[in-house]
C-alpha cells in the first residue's frame, strides 16, 4: 500500500496477524521508500526496510513469498535485526526502522523510513 506524499503510517496493531507481512511505500519529496510491518510469533511487531542492507541498492532484487522477505540475491530467507540482537553474518537481514506503539496505535514516519535508507549502500 502506497502513502500519500509525507504522510505517516497509522495502524491497529490488534489487527496484525502474526506472521502475515504487511508492504508499505513511504513517499517524501518524491523519493518512494517500501517497508514492511511484521507481527512475529513472538508477538513482538516489526518495522523494516523491504530489502537486506546487502542487495538495497538492487531494489527489485526481493521478493515476499510464504510471510518472509527473500533475498533476490543468495534467494534465503531475510531476517529481522532487532536492537541488541544481530542477525547471523552468514545470512541477509532487514534494516529495523524505529516507531511508536501503544496499545492502541503503531505509528511510522514516513521521513524516518527514508532517512534508515539514507544510511544504506546506494
Amino acid at each position: 500500500m502506497a502513502l500519500g506524499e509525507g504522510q505517516d503510517l497509522h495502524l491497529d496493531p490488534s489487527k496484525l496477524s502474526t506472521q502475515q507481512l504487511h508492504l508499505f511505500e513511504a513517499n517524501v519529496s518524491g523519493k518512494k521508500v517500501r517497508f514492511i510491518v511484521q507481527r512475529t510469533s513472538d508477538k513482538i511487531v516489526h518495522v523494516a526496510l523491504a530489502s537486506c542492507k546487502a542487495c538495497y541498492h538492487n531494489h527489485n532484487s526481493y521478493y515476499a513469498k510464504n510471510g518472509q522477505m527473500i533475498c533476490g540475491e543468495c534467494k534465503g530467507a531475510i531476517v529481522f535485526e532487532s536492537k541488541g540482537q544481530k542477525a547471523d553474518p552468514n545470512h541477509c537481514a532487514l534494516a529495523e526502522i524505529s516507531h511508536l506503539e501503544t496499545d492502541r496505535e503503531l505509528t511510522v514516519s514516513s521521513r524516518v523510513v527514508l532517512a534508515e535508507a539514507a544510511k544504506l549502500p546506494q
